[in-house]
């Protein structure tokens, strides 16, 4: 029985979590959108503007767009790999660009700093849950730099013989001293906010574990860092 609940608290902290992503790519899909429209309005009711190329120009690299994020929705509404396989984390990351800049304020910066000489090496693991562990953390440090005026995360990727260890710092609000390990508790949350449930860093706790990585907070000066590991043996 404390199986099958662990089981739903995680997946109740990721459809959590999964709703509020959906709403920040749907706004930027409605923007976009909303661009494309202005313009067609614009040029239909004045075909021979001069500016007619370059407004077509933006009309296309939105639209573009729009398919762009249409397609990240299907996939993380509908993922097609659910079974551990062998990880391009390095690709994976890159393909979640789009929705991380969506997640964070439009004034953060976001850096990926990847301390190894390529190729990366491949984790085992299940591709839709490590891009759960990272989009977890991300929506985490997003909400932490909300009140900063120069918003700024970063992760780092550091391989070892039989691990890809991984390291987000954030710069906004930190967590509370001392309460290092009642953070991985189901329903802790050090956000005031209501619609916080706790449940994100116990379920990453839980999904590293099953594939013995490990994950551990640590308070700093001016913000957060949370440390995290893969394991990139066969299982």
């Amino acid at each position: 029985m404390l199986a099958c609940s662990k089981k739903c608290l995680i997946q109740l902290a990721w459809v959590h979590k999964l709703n509020q992503i959906n709403r920040h790519l749907l706004h930027d899909l409605s923007n976009y959108l909303t661009g494309v429209l202005t313009l067609s309005e614009l040029y239909c009711e004045y075909p021979t503007s001069e500016s007619l190329v370059e407004g077509l120009d933006i009309i296309k690299k939105n639209a573009l767009k729009s398919r762009d994020l249409l397609t990240l929705l299907a996939q993380l509404n509908h993922p097609q790999v659910t079974t551990p396989t062998y990880v391009d984390l390095q690709s994976l990351l890159q393909n979640l660009q789009p929705i991380i800049q969506a997640i964070l304020p439009s004034n953060a910066h976001f850096e990926i700093k990847y301390t190894f000489k390529p190729p990366l090496p491949l984790l085992w693991g299940t591709s839709y849950i490590v891009q759960q562990i990272f989009l977890q953390l991300i929506c985490n440090a997003g909400e932490a730099v909300q009140t900063v005026p120069k918003p700024s995360v970063t992760l780092s990727i550091d391989p070892t013989d039989h691990a890809i260890q991984c390291t987000l710092y954030d710069n906004g609000k930190g967590f509370p001293k001392n309460f290092e390990q009642q953070l991985f508790q189901p329903f802790y949350t050090s956000f005031s906010d209501p619609q916080h449930l706790g449940l994100g860093l116990f379920s990453i706790k839980e999904y590293l574990s099953m594939q013995g990585g490990h994950i551990q907070v640590e308070p700093c000066d001016g913000g957060t860092c949370i440390r995290f590991s893969f394991n990139t043996l066969s299982m």
